[in-house]
């Protein structure tokens, strides 16, 4: 019966440690307004919408293997491994996921070891003072815990998780626009290659049209303004030669960039297109939508925003600290750990903020105004990807 009494009155503690400031979450993917943008974007097919159910978290695959090109798929491994931007964002991941660690640590009672030793010798010139030296060894223990009654630290934990995760979609975002930019310069080069071959073929076309009505102006069976115009043409197409030779080492320049290397450190083959490419559908579903990585990142961050308002929330209600020690002390190490060299001690402690001149309102309206602001860039960010 004693224990099922203690266990009651625990019961108001853990009511209290379960509680949180924060307003509930409203996902903006439910938005009335984002409903009616989605049907007037697609009033061309009434009838035909559907609930979205996001699908971010699937595996987007090795989608240049269509092409069957064994170099684009060597040069996706090599941005994978050694692109500084997509390394970049990965380690930025890390950070929120660390970040987040550290908060969650805020929950629970920290353990501290402590030892000293110091030996002090007084004046004898002092008034009370003998003149004595005095030995002090100590050893021991103490514990700190900040039970979180209002959800102060569970609010900025769960905003720190929801950040990393935002992070994280970032991260995914980030390589699929740098997988699309190589196989797009990678094919964009095979293009120039493909043109440079082209043009070459059309210069020596053009020199041997400029020799032939050369020699027809000079047997008179050609005016001038012919042989102007042969040799304006063979001008014309050396200047697109030297276009695509730019555009082409701009091109490779770029390739390198993308995985993470100079041009000296990789061979770029000069390889053409092919007869027969993969046939590109010509419309692209909207379920789409419901994979992109950053409409996923943009909604996590407005949870981590309704996250902080919880914070702000519970700053206006008291703190308790509950510390504990234990400490064996003694002027000879010999007599350290005797039971009479116990010293001990318990004390609770509670902050109640009373007058702070406003900054508790600024910082519930700055967090308040802060969600209101990243919630406007997710409706911005889903309205761009429709």
């Amino acid at each position: 019966m004693k224990i099922f009494k203690n266990s009651i009155s625990l019961l108001p503690l853990a009511l209290l440690c379960a509680c949180s400031m924060a307003p509930d979450y409203q996902d903006p993917k439910k938005d009335a307004e984002l409903e009616k943008a989605v049907g007037e974007n697609f009033s061309h097919a009434p009838n035909l919408g559907t609930s979205a159910k996001p699908a971010d978290t699937e595996n987007k695959g090795n989608w240049w293997s269509i092409f069957n090109d064994a170099v684009l798929s060597n040069y996706m491994e090599e941005l994978a491994a050694h692109n500084p931007d997509l390394k970049s964002a990965f380690y930025t991941v890390e950070q929120a996921r660390a970040a987040a660690a550290m908060t969650e640590a805020e929950l629970y009672p920290w353990l501290n070891g402590d030892a000293e030793y110091s030996r002090t010798g007084l004046s004898d010139n002092t008034f009370g003072s003998s003149g004595a030296t005095y030995n002090k060894w100590l050893i021991g223990a103490s514990l700190t815990w900040d039970p979180d009654f209002f959800g102060r630290v569970r609010n900025l934990m769960n905003s720190d998780a929801a950040k990393a995760q935002s992070l994280l979609a970032a991260y995914k975002d980030t390589m699929l626009k740098l997988q699309s930019e190589l196989a797009t310069a990678y094919f964009s080069l095979k293009q120039y290659n493909s043109e440079k071959i082209l043009l070459k073929e059309t210069i020596d076309v053009r020199l041997e049209q400029v020799k032939l009505v050369n020699e027809r102006f000079k047997s008179g069976t050609s005016i001038l303004v012919d042989l102007r115009r042969a040799e304006q043409q063979l001008y014309e197409a050396k200047a697109q030669y030297s276009a695509i030779l730019k555009s082409a080492d701009l091109t490779k320049d770029y390739i390198a960039l993308l995985l993470g290397k100079t041009r000296s450190q990789i061979n770029i083959s000069d390889t053409v297109l092919s007869d027969s490419l993969p046939k590109a559908p010509k419309c692209v579903p909207s379920q789409v939508l419901q994979r992109r990585y950053d409409i996923a990142s943009a909604e996590r961050l407005v949870y981590a925003a309704n996250e902080r308002i919880g914070a702000a929330n519970a700053a206006f209600f008291p703190t308790v600290t509950i510390s504990a020690s234990a400490d064996y002390a003694a002027a000879d190490i010999d007599k350290l750990f005797d039971a009479s060299s116990l010293a001990w001690g318990v004390g609770p402690r509670i902050y109640l903020p009373l007058f702070q001149a406003g900054k508790l309102l600024a910082q519930r309206k700055t967090a308040l105004y802060e969600h209101k602001q990243i919630l406007e860039s997710y409706r911005a960010t889903v309205l761009k990807a429709m």
